[in-house]
């Protein structure tokens, strides 16, 4: 979720203000203030489509497990045919390079959902960017045909890495846990593995998910 080149994105990711006079916040700080809906922008029959199904079913299992009510909202699939891997290739440099930052495309723009999965055919550098003024978050997935997304078990990780993002997370520099990333020596094909499984969590982690997502959280 040719490796010497992939790069874990989030460590330049920014998290930019809303306007004060915006009617409501979909953000608080690194927070979501709603249960956030999905939508995943690619084929059912690609493998990162379970892959997203995993990694989401991956959260809301931990959010229930330490005793939040946030969780990762419903699941739709984009029947959109457009080919997004310019502007997630742009988006992908301007997270890791602070390269100028794309404009959204339109129809990506008006997509009801809130957390939008782009699966694209190009070796970007997978990543998940915020967009306080559209309310949403991208996640750009790289080509799942080139190292490392061929080995086994890294696909559903990688995806959970970047969803982790998407909630608020940053990176830790344990490589046995699975929000390692820059500028900690941590790489997704660490994650291969003949059996199929998530890495876990930091003890920290989870208390600051806690943090973000209390007990008493509601769905503004």
């Amino acid at each position: 979720m040719k490796y010497s080149f992939f790069v874990c994105c989030f460590f330049l990711f920014l998290f930019f203000p809303i306007p004060a006079d915006a009617k409501k916040s979909t953000f608080n700080n690194k927070a979501w203030t709603k249960i956030p809906t999905i939508v995943i922008v690619g084929s059912d029959q690609d493998p990162r489509f379970q892959a997203a199904l995993e990694a989401i079913e991956f959260w809301n299992s931990t959010f229930s497990e330490i005793g939040s009510p946030f969780h990762l909202g419903t699941v739709t699939r984009s029947t959109q045919e457009n080919s997004y891997d310019d502007y997630v290739s742009k988006l992908s440099k301007h997270v890791l390079e602070g390269k100028t930052k794309p404009r959204m495309p339109k129809d990506l723009k008006t997509l009801p959902e809130d957390l939008i999965i782009v699966f694209s055919d190009a070796e970007i550098i997978s990543f998940a960017s915020r967009h306080p003024l559209e309310g949403k978050v991208i996640v750009g997935i790289r080509n799942h045909l080139s190292y490392p997304l061929t080995l086994p078990n890294v696909k559903r990780n990688l995806l959970a890495h970047e969803l982790g993002h998407a909630i608020g997370l940053g990176h830790n520099s344990d490589p046995s846990k699975l929000m390692c990333g820059r500028p900690a020596p941590c790489r997704p094909d660490a994650r291969q593995s003949d059996e199929a499984k998530f890495f876990p969590l930091t003890d920290q982690e989870k208390l600051q998910i806690l943090k973000m997502y209390p007990s008493g959280w509601k769905d503004n």
